[in-house]
């Protein structure tokens, strides 16, 4: 091959990669939004690329024409992606009861089981199958170089589409986006009028999913109005999950005009809700707030009369939408402070700092920790390790409060008191708040903050005997959200079925030589599986 024709080459073998990676990437972010069971599970979308783009390397030299179906393949999987509200895929049910969801927990009936477990392998196969009309491209020319040069131009073109994913996103540009970047470059291999149509249609049905949703790095996220609630304050959703609602509970919201005496008894108690934590100590010179969101605990802090509160979020969409859109307008007030970081990351970069307060917000993410984890964002914040972090930022004479909606049951709870027990050396004191299902955790250091609980007019429960047995999450097991002594059986079935999923594939296209004891490689099959 002449010199010019290896540069060819070396381009497309580093535009085809950086196609599959930016693809990659995108789907495992739309897959996520559209069907939020997908948000959880992010492996699964990672784990169809990689088989796919495997069986399509080694099909590329005796199938290159699979190339060509790349585009429309994407864009089938594209039609029930855009119509997931319709077509109900946003409600999917995981048919699991042991890995908590949010309530995308089921298990109703074995046919509802049955039917879940066939939808999510069906998306699946379907990304397997773009995947492996993809790396035909790749397999295709592979052969062309020599490996060296071939594997350089591969990495290089893997981490250009990294790289622009990843400032695409940074910019919270939406999924049309996303999808033209990753499918752009198989419009340049297949330039037949099928492939140039699908293009149109996978921009086309993305932009429908867009609708007034805005994107962050981690999640798209919705505001609506919440009609049927308590003074119609703003929700905002992440990944189509409710996440928060923006609460007016300042003197004004609390004696508007049009409440009813039943609403302004509410908005009362979540008032009350939200300032309990900086209400157990009679300093007020500082706060620290993990899981600011859009300021409601801040607000409440600086209603309370501290002079500085330190709010902390990882997603920086979210505490914009706060600061522009929350009606007590916290973040303009000048004691607060706001850091978009991930909490644990700041309680490690400011171990030397003190509080009085230390509150969780009601903090949980519907996004991934990677898209090659089944952990989620905050797996590292709810950890003995992490509480015991925050607990050495906390002044004597001040407070560790933990908030969390333990909807799901009370397993949780007992989990989560266990962790704040063990993390801090104090049993924690729990109290049953008004709203979101959700109880706090409440230690003092050096003070005692019984009495104070006390006066405020929510309820107390003592720790259940499950307590005793329950395994606290820690660094080396983070996995808050596994419920205790349940069987994954959907977990284990959607598994076998990617198994199966794999084997045919394999057979069919490497033949049932690739299972003969002498071309079977044992050791780096084990390589992979680990």
């Amino acid at each position: 091959m002449d010199r010019s024709s290896a540069r060819a080459v070396t381009f497309q073998i580093g535009l085809a990669t950086f196609g599959i990676l930016a693809l990659e990437l995108a789907l495992i972010r739309w897959t996520s939004q559209q069907v939020p069971v997908f948000a959880y599970f992010n492996n699964l979308t990672l784990l169809a690329a990689f088989l796919g783009m495997g069986l399509g390397v080694a099909l590329g030299t005796r199938r290159p024409e699979l190339q060509h179906w790349t585009l429309p393949s994407l864009a089938i999987l594209c039609v029930p992606l855009a119509l997931s509200e319709p077509l109900h895929l946003v409600h999917l049910k995981f048919p699991d009861v042991s890995l908590m969801l949010w309530g995308g927990e089921s298990w109703t009936n074995v046919t509802a089981f049955v039917r879940n477990v066939l939808i999510v392998l069906l998306l699946f196969g379907t990304i397997v199958e773009i995947f492996v009309c993809a790396g035909t491209v790749v397999g295709a020319l592979f052969s062309r170089l020599r490996p060296l040069r071939a594997y350089s131009a591969d990495l290089l073109g893997s981490l250009l589409g990294v790289i622009v994913m990843t400032v695409v996103s940074a910019f919270g540009a939406p999924p049309p986006i996303w999808l033209a970047v990753g499918a752009l470059p198989f419009l340049y291999f297949s330039r037949r009028a099928l492939s140039i149509m699908s293009f149109a249609a996978i921009v086309a049905l993305s932009l429908i999913s867009v609708g007034s949703a805005q994107y962050s790095p981690y999640y798209r996220i919705d505001l609506t109005r919440a009609e049927d609630f308590t003074g119609k304050p703003i929700q905002l959703s992440v990944n189509r999950d409710f996440h928060q609602y923006m609460q007016d509970l300042s003197s004004r919201g609390l004696n508007r005009p049009g409440l009813r005496p039943g609403e302004r008894r509410m908005l009362g108690y979540f008032d009350q809700a939200y300032r309990l934590p900086f209400s157990l100590t009679n300093e007020r010179e500082s706060a620290l707030v993990v899981g600011a969101g859009t300021g409601n605990d801040v607000a409440a802090a600086l209603r309370s009369g501290f002079k500085r509160v330190v709010s902390v979020d990882i997603d920086p969409l979210i505490m914009k939408i706060g600061k522009e859109l929350h009606p007590e307008r916290p973040y303009d007030d000048p004691r607060a402070t706001r850091v978009v970081n991930d909490a644990r990351a700041y309680f490690e970069q400011n171990a030397d700092k003190r509080f009085d307060v230390v509150c969780f917000g009601l903090l949980d993410s519907h996004a991934m920790f990677s898209a090659m984890s089944s952990l989620r964002l905050e797996n590292y914040v709810y950890t003995r390790e992490s509480i015991r972090s925050a607990w050495r930022l906390v002044k004597p004479g001040g407070v560790l409060t933990v908030s969390f909606s333990i909807y799901t049951g009370e397993w949780l709870s007992d989990r989560l008191y266990a962790l704040v027990r063990d993390a801090t050396g104090t049993p924690p004191l729990v109290v049953v708040l008004p709203m979101h299902y959700a109880r706090m955790f409440v230690v003092g250091k050096q003070v005692e903050v019984g009495p104070m609980l006390a006066r405020v007019p929510f309820g107390q429960l003592a720790p259940t005997s499950a307590v005793g047995w329950m395994r606290v999450p820690t660094d080396d097991w983070p996995f808050l959200y596994i419920r205790p002594k349940t069987f994954p059986a959907g977990y284990v079935a959607v598994i076998v079925g990617l198994i199966l999923i794999a084997f045919v594939g394999a057979r069919v296209v490497f033949g049932g030589v690739l299972f003969h004891r002498e071309h079977f490689d044992i050791p780096l099959f084990l390589m992979g599986s680990c």
